[in-house]
């Protein structure tokens, strides 16, 4: 969400830094934090089925 105020709605300048690309670089930066938590965290909730055979 800060990235996006960053990106879309400062009107500021700072000397040597554009406002506008470091809001793109953190909304960037939270979707692939985002897509990083949902896949580690689908990877957690799957599960084992486990047989057993007797002979």
């Amino acid at each position: 969400m800060v990235g996006a105020i960053m990106a879309f709605a400062v009107d500021f300048q700072v000397v040597g830094i554009d406002i506008r690309v470091i809001g793109w670089i953190l909304m960037a930066a939270g979707a692939a934090g985002l897509i990083f938590f949902f896949a580690f965290w689908n990877r957690r909730r799957t599960t084992a089925v486990v047989t057993e055979r007797r002979d």
